[in-house]
């Protein structure tokens, strides 16, 4: 795709979240799109239980949940923030997005200690480089399948 192509694309983008949010259908606020992690003097430390529930909340996107399509396959991939990661796999949960986001990078920045999750045919990582949906500096996380 050109670059005039993504521009076009995430001013799309950016259109479906705002006509979703003014119709009501955007399960979280809006400026979780917008909004930059917290630095390391203020982030919010997940306790070990948090990071439990965080992991096994992606354990069941990555098996049976909404992610799950991704594994085993070669080149597909999906982006999310951690609002829509708590939407789609945490509802019930009482944690913040802003916890959620920091046991996720924990969690993905020491895979090796949840073998049940590194054993899983994917690719975990995030970036905060921006997206289609996300300004620069917003935390993404991306799932993406590998045989």
């Amino acid at each position: 795709m050109s670059n005039r192509d993504d521009e076009n694309l995430q001013h799309l983008c950016q259109f479906l979240v705002n006509h979703n949010a003014a119709s009501g259908t955007l399960q979280f606020d809006k400026s979780e799109f917008s909004r930059l992690p917290d630095d390391a003097n203020t982030m919010s430390q997940p306790t070990p239980e948090d990071l439990k529930q965080v992991g096994d909340a992606l354990y069941h996107s990555l098996t049976v949940g909404p992610h799950s399509m991704m594994i085993g396959t070669d080149g597909g991939s999906v982006q999310f923030i951690a609002a829509q990661f708590k939407n789609m796999n945490m509802r019930g949960s009482k944690l913040e997005p802003k916890v959620i986001e920091v046991a996720l990078t924990k969690i993905i920045d020491n895979l090796d200690q949840y073998p049940q999750l590194n054993a899983i045919k994917c690719n975990l990582s995030y970036n905060d480089n921006g997206s289609m949906m996300t300004a620069k500096g917003v935390r993404t996380f991306c799932v993406k399948g590998r045989q």
